[in-house]
């Protein structure tokens, strides 16, 4: 079996939906920055986090999914 962590999770999940990742972590350095950015998350928030800034994050999604839709049929 073995071990899946969180930046394995959301990968298997990309494959499968199409949606996109807000990575909320304790490990936003090393060998884990990188792996995250390879999936294209909306944002990576550092714990501990600013409750307001996972709002705006949150918030935003939307109007970034729209940028990107835009931006493919140009």
């Amino acid at each position: 079996a073995g071990t899946v962590d969180g930046i394995e999770a959301a990968r298997r999940i990309l494959e499968a939906e199409n949606t996109r990742i807000v990575f909320v972590t304790a490990y936003a350095d090393g060998d884990h920055r990188p792996r995250m950015n390879a999936l294209n998350p909306m944002g990576v928030l550092s714990k501990p986090y600013d409750h307001g800034e996972l709002a705006r994050l949150v918030a935003s999604v939307p109007r970034r999914r729209a940028q990107e839709a835009s931006a493919r049929s140009a």
